[in-house]
């Protein structure tokens, strides 16, 4: 909530700040835990973590999250990230098969191929704005500046940020 508590505050797109900040922000917790693994040495712990919590995402959250309620998408972007989706699972597949591991080569691809994939998204629904999922990720930020704390400025938004980056790093290294 800080994060995009300053984001909307510095003007940033209700669009950029659904797709960007929402989508990765869910995902900074694996990230710690994999980079402060991987600084520790163990690897394997890394991509151990990045595939358990893809499995535990799709068919545990997912699942708990439409038994409670069910969950709304839209066909067009569920078929354009599904096949993202299944299109890095197979690239992570060969790699580790072919390759016997992920080196700085195919991790510095992996990192390229997000980065376009997210700016080819956010250009697409910019172009589009009233396509169902340029809405959604515009809905997703706008869900969050509504939780409470409410109207956080920003000062506020950025300590709240700090503080919640510096809990997940802590958290990690408590679990690695």
């Amino acid at each position: 909530r800080g994060s995009v508590a300053v984001a909307a505050r510095l003007g940033v797109s209700p669009l950029l700040i659904g797709l960007t900040l929402v989508g990765f922000g869910t995902s900074t917790p694996e990230l710690a835990a994999s980079l402060d693994a991987a600084l520790r040495g163990a690897p394997a712990v890394a991509l151990g973590n990045l595939v358990g919590s893809n499995i535990l995402n799709i068919v545990g959250i997912l699942g708990v999250a439409a038994v409670i309620l069910p969950v709304a998408t839209t066909r067009e972007a569920f078929r354009r990230d599904g096949a993202v989706l299944m299109g890095a699972t197979l690239l992570l597949v060969a790699a580790v098969a072919l390759g016997g591991g992920i080196g700085r080569f195919t991790g510095a691809a992996f990192l390229a191929l997000l980065l376009g994939y997210t700016v080819w998204t956010y250009l697409s629904e910019r172009a589009d704005p009233a396509a169902p999922s340029a809405a959604m990720h515009a809905a997703e930020a706008a869900e969050l500046e509504d939780m409470p704390p409410r109207g956080l400025g920003l000062g506020a938004g950025a300590a709240l940020a700090v503080a919640g980056i510096a809990a997940v790093v802590f958290g990690a290294d408590l679990l690695v």
